[in-house]
């Protein structure tokens, strides 16, 4: 039964696995008609690439998942650190590439000059 009080409308009833199940069909479709059988993800280490990372994966296949994390600052490391455990928990492949170097020359390129 769903939760309703007399100051919040009906919550629905949600069945995990028949959202799991439509959503990994959703993308397996997305993917097929771009005519591609492979994903690329960016892979923070958050609890939303987490879920797009495990969905995917479901969906095509570990094989065909490849996750990207673009490290600007120190900050980002422990966010990282999870997004490496993700993958390797999920067997994804995972690519690790430091950009702090280009993101201060962006920021320098970009410094309004006054």
């Amino acid at each position: 039964m769903a939760l309703r009080t007399k100051e919040t409308p009906e919550i629905p009833e949600i069945n995990p696995e028949k959202v799991v199940k439509k959503l990994t069909a959703d993308i397996r479709s997305t993917i097929s008609s771009a005519n591609q059988t492979k994903a690329l993800l960016g892979i923070s280490g958050g609890v939303d690439t987490s879920v797009l990372a495990d969905l995917c994966a479901r969906a095509i296949g570990a094989d065909n998942v490849y996750g990207l994390q673009l490290i600007s600052s120190p900050e980002e490391e422990a966010q990282a650190k999870n997004g490496a455990i993700l993958a390797r928990h999920l067997r994804i492949r995972l690519r690790r590439i430091e950009i702090s170097r280009l993101v201060d020359t962006m920021a320098e390129m970009l410094t309004v000059p006054f």
